[in-house]
Order: C-alpha cells, then sequence, then structure tokens
C-alpha cells in the first residue's frame, strides 16, 4: 500500500522470499499491478488504481495533522479489506503473513487465526523508543507525546478495529499504535543502523535489516531527452516533485530562481513542463534513479526514506523539504548525518535555498559525509535476503513448534 516508497520494499521482500523457493502472493495497490506481473508473481488489488490516485489527490494538500488525521482514514478504509484477503487466502498450517506496520486487518487476522505474521516498520519513527527523542525533552514529556499521539489516532482508528474484533469474538483493545499493532512474532525494522541505531527499548522481537532497496526495472536507462540535456551542459540540480500539488508553480519558480543564482542548471523530476523550458531547465516525469542521481550534483525532496537512500547510493548532497509523517524526522536525521539540509515549505523562497545548496555545494565536510555513508550503503548486506531470512527462521521456528505439539 502507500506510495512507491513504501511498495517496492515489499516487493524487494516478496521476490527474495519467492527465490528462497516459497509461494508468494502479493496484496496492495492496484497501482502496481504491472510491476508486479513482470515478477511473475500473484497480485490482489487491495485498493483500485483509481482509488490510489483519489488519494493522491486528497493528500496532495494535506499538512501536519490534517495529514495524520487523513492516513488514519485509509488505516480505516484498508481495515476489512486486507482483514478478508488474508481469511480468503489462509491455508492453515501453511501461511505466513508479512504486512506493513498500518495494516491493521494483519494483526486481527492473526490473533483470529494464529498464522506468523511479520509487521515491517519502514518509518524509523513508527518503532517507539524514548531513546531516539531529543536529548533535552524530559522523558516523561516523551511519554505524554505518545499518548496525545495515541488519542488522535484511537479517536479515528480504535472504533472501527474493536467494531471488527467484536465481529471476530475478540476483545477490545487500545492505544492501537502503542504495542497491539507490532507482531509478538517478529517486528522487521526496514531501515539502517547507521540512520537509526538499534535501541535498548524497542519492542521484541525486533530485528534491523536495513531499507530494502528494489528496482524492477534494473537496467533501464534515461529518456532520451534527459540524457540529451546532461549531455549538452554541466551536471545540475535535481528537483523532485512534492506531494504539495498547490505549491508546485511557486515550487518551480524559486528552485529555478535559486539554480540560476548558483549559476547551475535545475532538472525537475516528477512534474510536468510548462509551456515554454527555458535553456538552462529540463522537465521529465520519471527517470531511474540509479542511472540519474549519479549524474546530478544534488537533490532536493519532500524527504521519503526511499528517496534519501537512493541519494545516499549516489554520493550527492540533498535538500529536504519535509511535509508530513515520516519525512521532517527523516530531514533531522539526514542533516545529523552530514548530508543535507532542510527547509519548510512555509520558508522555500529562492534567496533561502540559494544558501543552502551553497552550504551543501561548497562544504568539504558535506562532500565526505556523503562519500562516507555511500561507502556503508554499498557495503551494507542485502535488506531484502536479511528481510527474507528472518522471516525463513520464522516459518523454521513455527514448524518446529508444531512438530513439539501433541
Amino acid at each position: 500500500m502507500g506510495t512507491t516508497g513504501d511498495a517496492l520494499p515489499f516487493l524487494g521482500i516478496a521476490n527474495a522470499i519467492a527465490r528462497r523457493g516459497h509461494l508468494v502472493k502479493l496484496f496492495g495497490n492496484g497501482h502496481f499491478r504491472p510491476l508486479v506481473e513482470k515478477l511473475g508473481l500473484p497480485f490482489f488489488d487491495l485498493i483500485t488504481k483509481e482509488q490510489y490516485q483519489q488519494r493522491l489527490k486528497e493528500r496532495a494538500n494535506a499538512l501536519d495533522l490534517e495529514s495524520l488525521k487523513l492516513n488514519s482514514k485509509y488505516v480505516v478504509e484498508d481495515l476489512r479489506s486486507v482483514h478478508q484477503s488474508i481469511l480468503d487466502h489462509h491455508l492453515p498450517g501453511r501461511t505466513v503473513v508479512v504486512a506493513q506496520s498500518y495494516l491493521l486487518g494483519s494483526r486481527i487476522a492473526q490473533e483470529e487465526l494464529g498464522f506468523p505474521l511479520a509487521t515491517v516498520h519502514l518509518y524509523p519513527m513508527l518503532i517507539r523508543s524514548l531513546r531516539t527523542a531529543p536529548w533535552w525533552i524530559p522523558r516523561p514529556l516523551v511519554r505524554l507525546g505518545y499518548r496525545l499521539i495515541d488519542g488522535i489516532i484511537d479517536a479515528a482508528v480504535a472504533g472501527p478495529v474493536n467494531e471488527l474484533r467484536s465481529q471476530r469474538g475478540l476483545p477490545p483493545i487500545a492505544r492501537v499504535m502503542n504495542e497491539w499493532w507490532n507482531s509478538p512474532d517478529l517486528i522487521l525494522a526496514g531501515f539502517p543502523s547507521w540512520f537509526v541505531p538499534p535501541q535498548d527499548d524497542w519492542p521484541t522481537p525486533t530485528r534491523q535489516v536495513g531499507y530494502p532497496e528494489f528496482n524492477p526495472q534494473h537496467g533501464t536507462t534515461l529518456s532520451e531527452e534527459t540524457a540529451r540535456f546532461l549531455a549538452d551542459g554541466s551536471a545540475p540540480l535535481v528537483f523532485a516533485h512534492t506531494p504539495a500539488v498547490k505549491m508546485l508553480d511557486r515550487f518551480v519558480e524559486h528552485s529555478l530562481d535559486a539554480a540560476r543564482k548558483l549559476n547551475q542548471r535545475a532538472l525537475f523530476l516528477g512534474i510536468d513542463p510548462p509551456p515554454s523550458v527555458p535553456a538552462d531547465a529540463h522537465f521529465s516525469l520519471a527517470e531511474p534513479h540509479e542511472v540519474l542521481l549519479p549524474q546530478v550534483k544534488g537533490l532536493a525532496h519532500h524527504g521519503g526514506l526511499g528517496t534519501a537512500i537512493a541519494a545516499i547510493r549516489a554520493g550527492i548532497p540533498q535538500l529536504i523539504i519535509p511535509q508530513m509523517l515520516d519525512q521532517p524526522f527523516n530531514a533531522q536525521t539526514l542533516a545529523k548525518l552530514g548530508v543535507s539540509q532542510s527547509t519548510p515549505w512555509k520558508k522555500y523562497h529562492a534567496a533561502r535555498i540559494e544558501k543552502k545548496w551553497r552550504r551543501l555545494l561548497n562544504n568539504a565536510q558535506t562532500q565526505a559525509a556523503c562519500q562516507r555513508y555511500r561507502d556503508r550503503l554499498i557495503q551494507s548486506p542485502d535488506a531484502c535476503e536479511l528481510a527474507a531470512e528472518a522471516i525463513d527462521e520464522l516459518i523454521a521456528r513455527r514448524i518446529n513448534h508444531s512438530n513439539h505439539v501433541d
């Protein structure tokens, strides 16, 4: 479910599991059906492509608390379809489920049917810890913050969750995101340890595997137009599309203005071109990150972890414009690593981002940090394989347990 950064890691994990000889079925966002079918894996829609496009439109202008409420709405909308899909395909003693943390129907089905479940957290902020909060925030305030978040989430989610639980003969729960949504069998932390190190107060059994990078279109090339633009001049700055559609015109205007003040060319990714495109700019709706990013000077984007990892792999600095959910946390963490700077949307204007880019491009420490974390990422084990290995071990534990039960 979710966008590309949510879906591709699960495609990678599914592909790795299938290579180990298991029968794999994928359930998710119908928008990604063509990618799944190229892998030769069976796919079942939880939402249609059209529903996904509608959600993108709804999220376009959602910020902060509004975004949290909107995502809670989607969690409720997906609750019963996830639960029913698992019931329809469950084979007693032969089913293991791997699910995004917020697909709560999987947890209800697990309690009901008793199959092994692996909960996958792709966002570090979703694994609660008192250790990862800034040092200057008293721990009681951190706990209070979690309770306040739970109050907002439960107001939208707990009612429908408990209604379904009651219908399935299960007792009610409270504070859905506090502990219950984590599987007691296996929790996969889908982000690198150098991004957020493991914490001793993480829920058990958490296993950190890294970010499951996966490119089903590996080996694809740039479009002819983009390849020509890159060949015709110096390496550009890339400004990637943001969900904040209402701000796109302003985003393009100020990004282009800042690039010109820096004497840099600008490549806009995921944005429709205007009627007249200036010679020092280029627009492309989509390009493979692994091919494009090593050929550019830097990347401005919203702060999703998948995009950030792609920039780190390319060894380029990043300008983060966080908008919602995990993006502010990611922006703060990337800044601590020394590979990025950030600016809020409300302050995104040419003079400010020119200064940000100047610091990023002319700072030897930033360049060294980009190279250092690129090397660490390249040297890291394949996170998709590590996740598949953990799931294989989960299967083996369940088989061994069943063999010892009379």
